[in-house]
């Protein structure tokens, strides 16, 4: 929902919790409120693919893309990796991180990962997208 709170999209389509091989269509109203229609299959151009994945015991990755579903082009990927310390993390945290990363105190490279849809289809649109 972070898309339709924070990031200004006017709607998104997911798949349906609740019915499987449904989409569910959530679209942002004017007073702010969400509506939700069920829908058969998805009708956007554009998808943002989120997936984790574990590659290691300590370490996990989520990795982002930004798909042109017309086309089949990837327009943009990012990563950010979360390694726990193994064995080790208890010596690491004494000189960890003091803060939980967010979009709005990290660094340049994690707001670049939290708003690569918004800032790939903002960019694709002034270039005629």
């Amino acid at each position: 929902m972070r898309y339709l709170h924070d990031e200004g999209f006017s709607w998104i389509e997911a798949p349906s919790i609740y019915r499987r091989n449904k989409w569910v269509r959530y679209e942002k109203q004017a007073d702010g409120k969400i509506t939700t229609t069920e829908i058969d299959s998805l009708t956007a151009r554009y998808e943002v693919r989120e997936v984790f994945s574990q590659p290691f015991g300590h370490t996990g990755l989520m990795q982002t893309q930004v798909v042109d579903r017309e086309t089949g082009e990837v327009m943009a990927r990012a990563g950010k990796a979360n390694f726990d310390g193994g064995k080790a993390k208890w010596f690491l945290g004494a000189w960890g991180s003091s803060y939980c990363p967010s979009a709005m105190h990290s660094s340049e490279d994690f707001r670049a990962f939290y708003h690569l849809a918004k800032d790939t289809l903002r960019s694709g649109q002034k270039q005629g997208r």
